[in-house]
């Protein structure tokens, strides 16, 4: 099944360029259940796609800098908030927030 995606938000970051794109199926698999995450450089060039959500098999809805301790935070649909690194998209934590 092919669904689409639709770029939903973009956070510039240094150097970085953060987009998160949403399917427009919110019921469905991120792409080969990866991140709906990805970090580009200046010239577009893939430096990371986050780390797939927990529990597996949501999408990140939202995102923001927590510039105090220079992390990506992304919420999914179901109210897992994770703290991202911003150096290379690995989870660092996460926990439910609704």
């Amino acid at each position: 099944m092919h669904t689409e995606n639709e770029f939903s938000q973009e956070i510039i970051w240094g150097n970085l360029k953060i987009q998160l794109f949403r399917n427009k199926d919110s019921t469905a698999l991120p792409y080969n259940s990866e991140s709906n995450i990805t970090a580009m450089d200046s010239s577009g060039a893939i430096i990371w796609k986050a780390e797939a959500p927990r529990p597996h098999h949501q999408q990140y809805l939202d995102m923001e800098i927590d510039k105090e301790k220079n992390i990506l935070k992304a919420t999914t649909g179901s109210g897992y908030r994770h703290l991202l690194s911003l150096e290379n998209g690995k989870v660092l934590n996460y926990y439910l927030i609704k």
